[in-house]
């Protein structure tokens, strides 16, 4: 079976899908595995400490899934399709500072001036 670019796509959100249900997972999966250690040897300690490495765990998949983010908005931002958008939404700023820089004062801006400059 070929793998194409739309195939991975799907792949990738269905992944970034996932990340709220990674999370829970290792923090559930850290507090049962505590708890029944707890059980098994009456020590309280290994519930918090297990639990602590479940919410380590599910702060890494946060991190890794913002990574991936990260990258696939990289990739968005090189995409020919979306220089143009670029460039017209860098055009239309330029213009809007060119206006501001047209603007005529009234008395109102003068006086403003007089106040900010002592």
């Amino acid at each position: 079976m070929r793998i194409t670019k739309n195939f991975n796509n799907i792949i990738r959100g269905a992944d970034s899908l996932s990340l709220g249900i990674s999370i829970v997972a290792a923090i559930a999966i850290g507090f049962f595995i505590g708890h029944y250690l707890t059980k098994l040897t009456g020590w309280i300690f290994f519930t918090y400490f297990f639990t602590f490495i479940g919410i380590c765990s599910a702060c890494l998949n946060i991190y890794r899934g913002v990574q991936v983010q990260k990258r696939d908005m990289e990739e968005l931002e090189n995409d020919p399709k979306y220089k143009k958008y670029k460039e017209v939404m860098a055009s239309k700023e330029k213009q809007k500072m060119e206006d501001l820089e047209d603007y005529e004062k009234d008395e109102f801006d003068v006086e403003d001036e007089k106040w900010e400059d002592k």
